[in-house]
């Protein structure tokens, strides 16, 4: 198996890729609003709902997440500040 068969995907999917017109809003007009809905109810009433109540066994959990979040955050912030900082001082229109 080739690594560029793998990884050729994930190519087209950079390349072909239109901010202006993602597929999946055009597609789904109406899915942010149930999204946000969900969102600040999670806010807003998430906490009184887990306050009277103890989440146990979640800890270990929640502290892989925040390693794995910290390790990703790590990854990508290696992998993008190079082409940042060239963008930035060395491409210029």
């Amino acid at each position: 198996m080739d690594v560029t068969s793998i990884l050729q995907p994930f190519v087209d999917f950079y390349n072909n890729f239109d901010a202006y017109h993602p597929p999946v809003i055009e597609s789904y007009p109406w899915l942010p609003a149930p999204i946000l809905v969900a969102y600040l109810a999670m806010v807003f009433y998430g906490p009184k709902f887990i306050k009277g109540k103890g989440l146990p066994g979640l800890s270990i959990p929640l502290q892989l997440w925040n390693l794995g979040l910290a390790i990703f955050s790590v990854i990508m912030l290696v992998a993008w500040l190079p082409m940042v900082l060239y963008y930035k001082f060395f491409f210029r229109r």
